[in-house]
């Protein structure tokens, strides 16, 4: 993945958007792809905890017994795959909306309210957070879209670090666990009050942004 050139402007945060890249996603020609494609429309016509494998394989075109070579773990690892496609299919769509961003802090502010507006935009997004497995996950289930979500924010953070924006105890790896922590969490917790697009920028810039940057 290329790197952000370091521009630090009189604000000094300067955003380089053009800089970052995500590895192209496989064609949706592969097997593997077409499944979790045909798993999404399942979710979004008859809801995350109703889809069975067998729902998938029938819109994927494909048997049960191949949809269970690509995916062993069947309806639970689907489910994971599912979730690294969305934070693909999201990622690439930050820099254009960190491009006006004036600042470390309204960066954080706008990467984290983007993330929960765009997973509410689609109610099925939204489910595959909440829905049970049969299993308890373990590292190696978030060790994948950990790795997408480490791999794109850590230009910005070394950016941001260069700059002396960031707190001197916090490192990318905890900075990107607590971001995505904090997604997961007002997505799939709710508060005692809904917020509007105003006030959940003001919640996330009094009490997330401090705790990653120098004040």
């Amino acid at each position: 993945m290329k790197h952000i050139k370091s521009n630090v402007s009189r604000y000094g945060w300067a955003m380089s958007p053009a800089g970052v890249q995500l590895d192209p996603a496989p064609a949706l020609s592969e097997p593997r792809e077409r499944i979790v494609a045909a798993a999404e429309r399942c979710f979004a016509q008859y809801g995350v905890s109703k889809t069975t494998v067998e729902d998938v394989a029938a819109i994927a075109g494909t048997s049960r017994a191949t949809v269970y070579r690509y995916f062993p773990g069947g309806r639970d690892e689907i489910i994971l795959a599912a979730l690294l496609s969305s934070a693909q299919e999201f990622l690439p769509q930050i820099p254009s909306r960190l491009r006006t961003a004036r600042s470390v802090g309204d960066a954080i502010v706008e990467l984290i309210v983007s993330a929960v507006t765009w997973v509410r935009s689609e109610s099925w997004r939204e489910a595959l957070l909440s829905t049970p497995l049969s299993r308890a996950l373990d590292a190696s289930d978030a060790a994948a879209p950990y790795a997408v979500c480490a791999a794109f924010i850590a230009p910005y953070f070394e950016q941001a670090r260069a700059a002396g924006l960031v707190r001197p105890n916090v490192g990318l790896n905890d900075a990107v666990e607590f971001v995505v922590r904090m997604i997961h969490s007002l997505l799939v917790v709710p508060g005692h009050q809904p917020r509007n697009d105003v006030q959940l920028r003001r919640y996330v810039r009094t009490f997330v942004v401090p705790s990653l940057l120098v004040s």
